[in-house]
C-alpha cells in the first residue's frame, strides 16, 4: 500500500546553513535527523526536520562533501554512515557525529555506497580514476575492471533478491550509464 501525497508546493530549509551549495542529503527516520553536505561547507546536521541546521561532523577534514551513504535508513541501520569528500572517504560509526578516514586520502570522490547486507563493503566513485572497491571497510581499496574511463561518477546500490546491483552514471560520458 502506498499512499500518495499532493506536492502543495517547497518551502526553503537553510536557516543556519546559508549560501551553501549542497551536493548531498541524508534522512535517517530512526532519529530524525537531516544530514547534508557541500562545497567549503562541511556536514550541517537538522534534529528539526529542516528548520534550523548546525555543523557536525567531527573529524571530517575535508570541508566538501560529494556524498553521504546511505540517503536514508528506511533499509539500512542509522549508525554507519560513509561520506564523499574532496580528500578521499570518511566513515562514521555514531551517526554522522564523529567520522574516521577510511581511505583514498589525497583524491576527490565523487560518490560513495555500502552492501546493506556487509557495511564493510562498499564502492566509492573518484573523480579522475574511476570506481575503486573495499572489502574491509577501506583498509584497501582496488580498482575496479571494466568500466569506461569517464569522470565524476556517481553511484547507486540496487538490491534485487540474493544479489546487488551497481548503477554508475558518469558526469562526463556522453554514451553511457
Amino acid at each position: 500500500y502506498m499512499e500518495t501525497v499532493p506536492m502543495e508546493g517547497f518551502s526553503v530549509s537553510q536557516e543556519g546553513i546559508n549560501n551553501a551549495f549542497v551536493h548531498a542529503v541524508a534522512y535517517m527516520e530512526q532519529t530524525g535527523e537531516l544530514l547534508a553536505g557541500g562545497d567549503y561547507h562541511g556536514l550541517w546536521k537538522s534534529a528539526d526536520g529542516g528548520e534550523t541546521w548546525e555543523i557536525t561532523g567531527d573529524g571530517l577534514e575535508n570541508w566538501t562533501i560529494y556524498g553521504i551513504w546511505p540517503e536514508t535508513d528506511l533499509h539500512y541501520g542509522p549508525d554507519t554512515l560513509w561520506a564523499a569528500t574532496g580528500d578521499g572517504v570518511y566513515k562514521s560509526f555514531n551517526g554522522g557525529e564523529s567520522w574516521l578516514s577510511a581511505g583514498l586520502e589525497g583524491g576527490q570522490v565523487s560518490d560513495v555506497g555500502f552492501d546493506p547486507s556487509d557495511p564493510d563493503r562498499a564502492w566509492a566513485g573518484t573523480a579522475a580514476s574511476g570506481v575503486s572497491y573495499t572489502t574491509d571497510g577501506g583498509a584497501t581499496w582496488q580498482q575496479s575492471s571494466g568500466l569506461p574511463f569517464a569522470l565524476y561518477p556517481s553511484l547507486d546500490l540496487l538490491p534485487m533478491g540474493d544479489s546487488l546491483r551497481i548503477l554508475l552514471s558518469y558526469q562526463q560520458l556522453g554514451d553511457g550509464v
